[in-house]
């Protein structure tokens, strides 16, 4: 039996799902090596309501990874070339969806704009190996705000 396997820009009216998905494995994966604020800080962040103001805007654009039409993966990005969110369902972790995900939304990115050519992230600790196999590169040192710990990365599209 096969999988049908999609990767397709989410509406507004999947963002719920797509947020939820996006806690979870926040709260497994990332959480544990969080502070209390910075807990708090991720989940102000991703508050519904925020994200479709910000979806509406322009601001964030959501892509979402399927397996026979369950959610697995999610990627935002703000603008054409900053990855604000990119979270896979941990029992898809190391199938290829985040590479997947980060490719759809930069081939999108430079349909939209041909003079597109920088994309960057502020990575977690846990995502930073991720990042560095798809080729990012540090531009700063692991960096603290409002208890969110990441690494500042980018690489050439």
């Amino acid at each position: 039996m096969s999988t049908k396997k999609e990767i397709r820009k989410l509406e507004p009216e999947a963002l719920e799902e797509a947020l939820a998905l996006v806690w979870e494995v926040f709260a497994e994966f990332e959480a544990p090596e969080y502070t209390q604020e910075g807990i708090e800080e991720f989940w102000r962040f991703i508050d519904l309501e925020y994200m479709l103001m910000q979806m509406g805007e322009g601001n964030m654009t959501f892509w979402g990874a399927f397996e026979d039409e369950y959610l697995v993966g999610v990627i935002a990005m703000r603008g054409l070339n900053h990855i604000s969110l990119l979270f896979v369902d941990g029992e898809y972790h190391r199938r290829g969806i985040g590479t997947a995900l980060v490719k759809k939304a930069v081939s999108d990115g430079k349909l939209l704009d041909p003079e597109f050519n920088t994309v960057t992230v502020n990575s977690s600790p846990y995502a930073v190996p991720f990042y560095t196999a798809l080729g990012f590169k540090p531009t700063d040192e692991m960096t603290e705000e409002d208890g969110i710990r990441f690494m500042p990365m980018k690489i050439e599209a």
